[in-house]
This record gives C-alpha cells, structure tokens and sequence, in this order.
C-alpha cells in the first residue's frame, strides 16, 4: 500500500481518496476505519444510493423512510 500527502493551501478539510484495482476486504476495512475516525456519537451515518452521509443529529427534526 501506498501513501500519498498532498498539501493544498485552498482545501477547506482533508480528503482521502482511497484507489484500488478492486475492492477486496482490506480496502472496505480501510475505508471503515476512516470513517470511523470522522464519525462520532453526534451524528447520523445515513445512505443515499451508494453515498453514505453523516448529519449531526442537532440538524434532525424528524426521520421518514421508505421501504
């Protein structure tokens, strides 16, 4: 595995691209660990499609969902 650091002046927070020829298991454990760290007891992960989001449970007024 390799490790890139790119600086950027103008990045508003740090962004991780994670690219591989497959996604095998090491590479879902990367990106949950990942996720893990940006994630924390006051957030929500929720999905749309494929993308997974995090909301800050103070931004939840009510949840609705469908089947």
């Amino acid at each position: 595995m390799k490790v890139h650091v790119e600086i950027d002046p103008g990045c508003q927070e740090p962004e991780v691209v994670i690219r591989a020829a497959n996604v095998n298991d090491e590479v879902k454990q990367l990106e949950q660990r990942l996720v893990g760290i940006h994630t924390s007891e006051n957030t929500l992960a929720c999905f749309q499609g494929n993308t997974q989001y995090f909301v800050s449970l103070d931004d939840i007024l009510f949840i609705e969902t469908a089947v």
